[in-house]
């Protein structure tokens, strides 16, 4: 199954359903491409979705499962979203690699995420690593956010959401305007964030 069918399952439960469970996914290493899950005809829109939950219930998304152990190593083991899996002209790239919807809740935890492309032709010009939508809430643990290109907000853009992030890397990401910043968020908070 794909990452956003695990997603979109978990996320269609209701609250009687998932009762006091956690709704957690492990991912496994390798890369990782939405190639399937994009809009208008145009595979660019591809990303993955994280939408807000029928339970209200938080969704914990954890990668760096190792595949010949299943157990969770994720320096060595890594789990890439990679937006540009083809290695193609760095304006191929997806627009967004992950999307969470507005009043989302969402934990995202041993992830290399890198190769968005949200500048060009991109409906909207921030959010290359992470789009996130108005009201959502997020935690970003032991994740890098690597190459992504944007306007402004490359690496992640959470403008009107609660943004967390503890023990990531933010490297090499580029704006087009230089003097947006790289995370964009008004509510963030960092802990171990280089």
């Amino acid at each position: 199954r794909s990452l956003n069918e695990a997603i979109e399952y978990l996320a269609g439960l209701d609250a009687d359903t998932v009762g006091n469970k956690r709704l957690e996914i492990h991912v496994q290493e390798g890369d990782l491409w939405p190639r399937y899950a994009f809009t208008n005809l145009n595979p660019q829109t591809a990303t993955v979705n994280i939408p807000a939950t029928q339970s209200g219930q938080t969704i914990y998304i954890y990668g760096g499962y190792a595949a010949s152990t299943h157990e969770r190593t994720p320096l060595s083991a890594r789990s890439v979203i990679n937006g540009n899996h083809e290695a193609n002209d760095i304006t191929a790239g997806l627009y967004h690699c992950i999307t969470v919807e507005a009043r989302a809740k969402a934990v995202i935890d041993g992830f290399h995420i890198t190769n968005g492309y949200a500048a060009g032709e991109a409906s909207l010009l921030y959010g290359a690593g992470m789009l996130v939508g108005d009201g959502a809430e997020v935690t970003v643990n032991n994740c890098i956010f690597e190459n992504n290109t944007a306007q402004e907000g490359a690496a992640i853009d959470a403008r009107n959401a609660k943004l967390t992030m503890n023990n990531c890397v933010v490297n090499n990401n580029t704006n087009t305007d230089e003097t947006q910043p790289l995370i964009n968020s008004n509510a963030l908070i960092m802990n171990h964030v280089t």
